[in-house]
């Protein structure tokens, strides 16, 4: 149940190597709370007051998507892993299908004449078509909604690249527009609350 509702704990004999690197850097900045100094630890608690819970949620994003393989070493289960992984990378192959088939976006362009034609053709950022209708995807499960928002953002960094972008600027332009989806995410379920 604590794994639904992203409130499990830090470090899970389950997750892996590249999972329990995300939670040695969960831990850091939570030990920041508890500093002697109360200056950082005030700073602290009011800057990053849920932290457990995003870096959960974004775990569960990683695990379900291609990246997921990267989960098994370390692992205690493997083959939960490895189906995870499976899972993800098939809602990515389906988004990547959405996406050639111009029925997923991402946020809206910043360009005012692309802003102006993406609303005029009725799409909506962070969605996907079905039948003529557009629905966020942002208010799905990590499951669905990563390997969309994966889909979305790297078609969005490699579309909107200038031709002397590197490909170090175009990969960190695509974490930050995956940071992007995260932040814009609206208040669902499964937040922790205050």
């Amino acid at each position: 149940a604590a794994y639904r509702l992203f409130r499990q704990d830090l470090f899970d004999e389950n997750q892996g190597q590249l999972l329990d690197a995300i939670d040695q850097f969960t831990a850091k900045i939570q030990n920041l709370r508890t500093n002697k100094n109360p200056i950082v630890s005030t700073i602290a608690k009011f800057t990053v007051p849920f932290l457990r819970t995003p870096m959960n949620i974004f775990k569960q994003g990683i695990e379900y998507s291609p990246a997921g393989f990267a989960t098994v070493p370390g692992a205690a289960n493997k083959t939960e892993q490895i189906a995870k992984a499976a899972i993800g990378s098939s809602v990515f192959a389906a988004a990547a299908v959405m996406l050639q088939s111009n029925r997923l976006t991402w946020g809206e362009p910043t360009d005012p004449t692309a802003k102006q034609n993406f609303r005029a053709a009725g799409m909506q950022p962070y969605s996907v078509k079905v039948g003529d209708k557009w629905y966020s995807y942002q208010k799905l499960p990590p499951t669905i909604a990563f390997p969309f928002a994966m889909v979305a953002a790297i078609h969005d960094t490699i579309e909107n690249k200038n031709l002397d972008d590197n490909t170090a600027d175009m990969v960190l332009s695509g974490v930050a527009k995956y940071g992007q989806f995260l932040a814009d995410q609206s208040e669902t379920p499964w937040q922790e609350r205050a």
